[in-house]
């Protein structure tokens, strides 16, 4: 009988240990919060380590050496700022010096069809102090450019507008893993041929894949997302127009890194463009191509044959940080 109630007493604790750490389980699973759901327009990109550079011969050396670096998770916008949007931020942000948010030689750029050319770009109207601003539309046939990427940008205009929108500018790190995905195999030389439509261990890059190496009459970016996405559901990291990182120029070291956070190009004096643009060769377009530029740059270019506008070749993206939901 006596080992029996000990038995029972025995027994009971056990229970109550076991429940109280069930309990205590419950407890801790009611703080965690579901994830955010990712915004409207942006693809969310897993933390992972990946391999940034390149070490292959045909890329130039600025790229070099590969080197290991861990990045956090975060969201990148699907595709490129275009027209649209930028001219939203224009008439919000509209001030005297508003000049340094809109050029009246930039923004814009010609296409030619069937002979006849078409000028996308935004228009201002107006006075100082009270400018409006919106995207042209070209006529016969009717051609909405919208969707086609802002140009002609200076990398702080790039900067202000994704602050205005509550993103930034993705870091260079944050720019390249999400352009070249889960493509490219570890330590392997194929990372120096991987471009952003998933293509990767080949020199050859299909003018069916990506907007690059354009001339003439076809000199001229595309719509955003006119190409099927690259391996993360992003569009145009590969060519239709170079694309501002956050970071300042500077030369990779080799050594592993976690979540690398550089000077911005103001501090520096010398920005980073990534992704190539319409008229750059398939080297150029590389996803580990860099290439130092002035931050104040617009990166023109000539237009399509028959144009008399500007074009210019580098506009951005954004990102944003995912918020801590532990």
């Amino acid at each position: 009988m006596r080992r029996f109630v000990i038995f029972i007493i025995l027994g009971f604790a056990l229970f109550c240990s076991n429940e109280n750490s069930l309990v205590g389980e419950l407890q801790n699973l009611s703080k965690l919060k579901a994830p955010p759901e990712t915004p409207t327009g942006m693809v969310y990109i897993a933390a992972s380590t990946f391999e940034l550079g390149t070490d292959g011969v045909t890329i130039n050396d600025n790229a070099k050496p590969r080197h290991d670096v861990t990045l956090s998770h975060y969201y990148i916008d699907a595709h490129e700022v275009t027209m649209k949007e930028y001219a939203v931020f224009l008439n919000e942000k509209e001030m005297s010096d508003n000049q340094r948010y809109y050029s009246s030689g930039g923004s814009k750029f010609d296409m030619e069809t069937f002979s006849d050319v078409f000028e996308c770009g935004i228009s201002r109207n107006g006075s100082s102090g009270s400018y409006t601003y919106t995207v042209k539309t070209a006529a016969a046939p009717i051609v909405t450019c919208d969707a086609y990427p802002i140009t002609y940008v200076t990398w702080q205009n790039a900067f202000d507008y994704c602050q205005y929108v509550g993103k930034r500018l993705p870091t260079e790190a944050e720019w390249e893993n999400a352009a070249v995905g889960p493509t490219t195999s570890p330590n392997s030389d194929d990372k120096e041929m991987a471009y952003a439509t998933g293509i990767v261990g080949s020199n050859t890059l299909l003018t069916s894949l990506a907007r690059y190496d354009q001339s003439g009459i076809e000199n001229y970016p595309k719509k955003v997302g006119s190409y099927s996405a690259g391996p993360n559901k992003l569009y145009d990291m590969t060519g239709n127009v170079r694309e501002w990182v956050n970071d300042g120029w500077y030369e990779y070291t080799g050594s592993a890194e976690t979540n690398p956070q550089r000077s911005s190009a103001t501090v520096v004096g010398q920005a980073i463009a990534r992704g190539g643009s319409f008229n750059d060769n398939s080297i150029l377009v590389r996803s580990a191509f860099r290439v130092p530029r002035d931050p104040s740059n617009r990166d023109a270019s000539s237009c399509a044959t028959g144009g008399s506008a500007s074009c210019g070749r580098i506009g951005f993206r954004c990102a944003k940080d995912v918020p801590s939901f532990y």
